[in-house]
């Protein structure tokens, strides 16, 4: 292909990448106004939310037809990957509003700028199908997420996004490596070609599985996969309560994304030198033990939700682990209701905390009596983490497990049968400590009697729309999965 030819291609590609360039725009916008004197909270909040409202309804009204090669094949322009955007501009335009209510002055224009560099970030690496675009986008996302995680302007945030950032450069090196060991070994840096599965085809041994690795180490650092959990715990406890719920789903959803994609190039139809869906497997298993586990010890509210976290990462491996489209999809439903029942949760937190300062479990003791709308919604969206009835997340949790049953008697791994057994045994040891909080709320004494900063419910009515969607998805999960079902995942 000639030099002229390539440039054309991605001059064509733009006018496919509509909500990438309003994101673009809408930092630059926000850079622009934070110049101007005397600049308002309220004018950074409105560029940020109006941005990410038309960069969605871009995706929607622009949603693909048959899948497209973008930018020489760098991008893959295709049902899968509007998915997975449309989660993360939800999650970006729910961590903006939430700062609305927060009494700390540490919202400034580029904070709102970083927000929306984690969202660009995370929609290209959907569509990532070239290692250089996948670590370029990776890099974009960490980078701003390293820095929001510091936001809350102290000497434990500080160090929390040191440790943070130590880890994820570390990882960003090591998957270079293993991408540099890829190329050397298929000849290309498109792992979607032709050239990359006949290069594994014909070099099958360890060092492709560990090139695979490396690559997937730094991935599932952005999803909170053990062993590549530790920063989370800390980043949950020391940053803002919008950019925590802001990490628990959108370089979640993104990491996602990208191990699809490069597991199923990895993957080879099967026939890999080594098994990948027990690779995948067995780190979920140990990701759900662990999550669970950790989490039943926890007496820090911020601590118990970050391995949380780990554990939801856990069952959205599971998922994948399938080799599936019905995991794929299963997994985006997944995707959908952890965004839901996460924001609801960090919502009711951030309001108990904005007003009493509450953060240990025991600080929530008989606020169910008194903070009877707040105590309501935190126990409903614990419910649906849960995976109990009659919440989103327990059709959620159904249909992963259906679908890693059905894999297996259809001649899957044995390994699956392991998997699908330890996930049970994980949603079962998952309710001894979600349910720590519920039982402050409504059967311990109150500390607090009305003492706090009397501010308003302000995420009342946000709650109760978020709390209707998993009651909806409960009663009516075909109104997501039949439109999951006509989604081409052919990669």
């Amino acid at each position: 292909m000639q030099w002229s030819d390539k440039v054309q291609w991605v001059l064509d590609s733009l006018s496919f990448l509509h909500p990438e360039l309003v994101l673009s725009t809408g930092v630059l916008l926000l850079l622009f106004s934070s110049f101007i004197r005397r600049p308002s909270y309220v004018i950074f909040r409105w560029i940020s939310s109006l941005t990410l409202i038309i960069a969605l309804a871009l995706v929607i009204a622009e949603w693909p037809q048959r899948p497209l090669a973008l930018m020489v094949d760098m991008l893959r322009w295709d049902e899968f990957a509007s998915s997975i955007k449309v989660i993360i501009l939800i999650g970006g335009l729910l961590s903006v509003w939430m700062g609305r209510s927060s009494s700390r002055p540490v919202y400034t224009a580029e904070y709102f700028m970083l927000i929306l560099s984690v969202c660009l970030g995370g929609s290209l690496l959907a569509m990532s199908m070239n290692f250089l675009m996948m670590i370029l986008s990776l890099e974009l996302m960490s980078i701003s997420s390293y820095v929001l995680a510091s936001f809350r302007l102290d000497r434990h945030a500080a160090e929390s996004s040191l440790k943070y950032f130590l880890f994820g450069a570390a990882l960003t090196g090591v998957a270079i490596f293993g991408m540099s060991l890829l190329f050397g070994i298929t000849g290309t840096l498109v792992f979607s070609s032709q050239s990359f599965t006949e290069g594994l085809f014909n070099h099958p041994g360890p060092l492709t599985v560990t090139a695979g690795i490396m690559v997937l180490a730094a991935l599932l650092f952005k999803m909170a996969i053990v062993p590549f959990h530790w920063w989370a715990p800390d980043i949950y406890e020391a940053s803002p309560t919008p950019i925590v719920a802001l990490f628990s789903v959108v370089p979640k959803v993104a990491g996602m994304a990208a191990i699809v994609r490069l597991s199923l190039a990895l993957h080879l139809f099967g026939q890999s030198y080594a098994s990948w869906q027990w690779i995948l497997s067995s780190l979920a298993i140990v990701t759900i033990i662990i999550g669970n586990l950790a989490g039943l010890g926890q007496q820090h509210v911020r601590r118990l939700m970050a391995y949380s976290s780990v554990s939801q990462a856990g069952f959205l491996l599971a998922g994948i682990a399938t080799f599936t489209p019905q995991g794929i999809q299963q997994c985006i439903f997944y995707a959908v209701t952890l965004l839901v029942a996460n924001y609801l949760v960090f919502g009711m937190l951030d309001h108990y905390e904005e007003r009493y300062g509450m953060q240990l479990i025991r600080d929530f003791s008989g606020q169910g009596q008194q903070n009877v709308l707040a105590g309501i919604l935190l126990t409903f969206g614990l419910i649906s983490l849960v995976g109990l009835p009659p919440a989103g997340g327990f059709m959620a949790k159904f249909l992963v497990f259906a679908t890693i049953f059905n894999e297996y008697q259809a001649g899957g791994e044995g390994i699956l049968l392991i998997l699908l057994l330890v996930g049970l045994l994980g949603t079962v040891l998952s309710l001894f400590f979600y349910m720590k909080i519920p039982y402050a709320l409504y059967f311990q004494a109150a500390r607090h009697e009305g003492a706090g900063k009397h501010r308003p419910m302000t995420y009342g009515i946000l709650g109760i729309i978020l709390a209707s969607l998993l009651l909806l998805l409960f009663a009516y999960p075909s109104l997501l999965t039949l439109w999951l079902n006509r989604l081409n995942f052919a990669f």
